[in-house]
Formats: structure tokens, C-alpha cells, sequence
């Protein structure tokens, strides 16, 4: 199951929307405050995949849960979300890193939208998750490929040391007594 922690003061769109998500089989984390949403990502033992928060709040925004998710995992999709929607705060959440803006309506469309995009910033987070991965992957092979570039270097001065060891001792009186 997904887990989402969803941000809004308003208990009545807060509690539409996460029944919303619940039936579409997310698990839903609900927080009513900036301050209690920041404490539930910071003390949160795996970070939040989706986080879905609201734009206006009394004390705080929900760009402050924003910057909270992004800082405790990059990867992290947050959708701003709210009912006093306009340009300049829909550019400021996405110049913040939001995954997108979305302006609540209170009709069936909104729920279905706002799905929607639950959906494809959960996609993006595993296809970001995913190459991650394999940029973490690739840097472990370079590691492991610098330590063995390190080990060749040691055992090739090894060999010269013994080779040149051995044509000294070639070389010497001692190897030919008779002459």
C-alpha cells in the first residue's frame, strides 16, 4: 500500500480526500497543522513518497511542508493544493520543487483530478526512485573498480620489485660462481 501524508486545515475537505484516497487504497497519514505535518515527516522512519498539502494555513504554509519533505527526501512528490488559487503561488510551489498545483473545486472533478495526479506524482517518484538507484549502483561499480585499479597498482610494484630483485640476483657474483 502507498502511503501519502495529507496536509489541510479544513477538516471537511481533509476528511473527503482521504476517505477518496483510502477507497483507491493509499494509506493516508493526516495531518491538520503545518507544525504537526512537519513533525510527522521528520520523525517518519521511511520518508513520505506523495505528500499532498495545502497552500494556506493559519500558521505556516504549505510551502514550509514542502521544504520539510524535500529536505528529508529529495525524491519526495509534494502536491500544493488550495481553494485560493492563483498564478503567483502555483509558480512560487513549483519553483519550491511541488510535483504540481492543484486548485481545490468541491465538485466530483476535483477529486478525480486531484487522483489523478496522486497517481502520476507516485509514478514519477518511483521512476526518480529507480534511477537513483542505478546512479548509486554505477557509483558503487566505480568505486570497486578504483580499489581494484589500487590493488593492480600495489601488486604491479610487488612484481617490479621482485623482478628487479631477481635479475640483481642474476646479475650478481653469487649466480655465477664459476666465472
Amino acid at each position: 500500500m502507498i502511503q501519502l501524508l495529507l496536509v489541510d486545515d479544513d477538516p471537511s475537505y481533509r476528511t473527503n480526500t482521504a476517505s477518496l484516497l483510502r477507497y483507491k487504497k493509499y494509506e493516508v497519514i493526516e495531518a491538520e497543522k503545518v507544525a504537526d505535518a512537519i513533525e510527522l515527516i521528520e520523525k517518519a522512519s521511511e520518508p513520505y513518497p506523495i505528500v499532498v498539502a495545502d497552500m494556506l494555513f493559519n500558521e505556516g504554509s504549505g510551502l514550509d511542508v514542502l521544504e520539510c519533505a524535500k529536505l528529508k527526501r529529495f525524491l519526495t512528490q509534494v502536491i500544493v493544493v488550495t481553494a485560493h488559487g492563483n498564478t503567483s503561488n502555483a509558480v512560487t510551489a513549483m519553483e519550491n520543487g511541488a510535483f504540481t498545483y492543484h486548485e481545490k473545486d468541491g465538485g466530483d472533478g476535483g477529486g478525480d483530478l486531484l487522483l489523478t495526479q496522486v497517481g502520476a506524482a507516485y509514478h514519477r517518484f518511483r521512476q526518480l526512485s529507480e534511477a537513483y538507484m542505478r546512479v548509486r549502483d554505477v557509483d558503487d561499480i566505480r568505486a570497486t573498480l578504483r580499489s581494484i585499479s589500487g590493488q593492480i597498482e600495489v601488486l604491479s610494484a610487488r612484481l617490479d620489485g621482485t623482478a628487479r630483485a631477481m635479475e640483481d640476483l642474476f646479475h650478481s657474483p653469487l649466480a655465477h660462481p664459476s666465472e
